[in-house]
């Protein structure tokens, strides 16, 4: 009989510590579920950032361009208006 109650206990002493296990292994899912979610997030804000500088060097360029035309035609006023100078 001793036997029987020496093994029972060992077997709940197992059954305890499995659980035990368990909840680790719930706790470390949870935790690699956050890591996981969170990681998406970083890139998505990754891809968005990448996005917004893409838009922004074009827009830069656009601006750019928009100078180099207003200098260019301020120069074509300037020497049309050269013309017209009375000495």
């Amino acid at each position: 009989m001793d036997e029987l109650n020496t093994a029972a206990a060992t077997l709940d002493d197992m059954i305890v510590r499995m659980r035990e296990v368990n909840e680790i292994a719930v706790n470390v899912a949870s935790i690699s579920e956050e890591q996981s979610a969170s990681t998406a997030e970083v890139t998505t804000t990754a891809e968005n950032l990448a996005s917004s500088a893409e838009g922004i060097a074009k827009t830069s360029k656009d601006v750019e361009d928009v100078a180099s035309s207003l200098s260019e035609s301020a120069t074509q006023i300037s020497e049309a208006l050269e013309k017209f100078k009375i000495d």
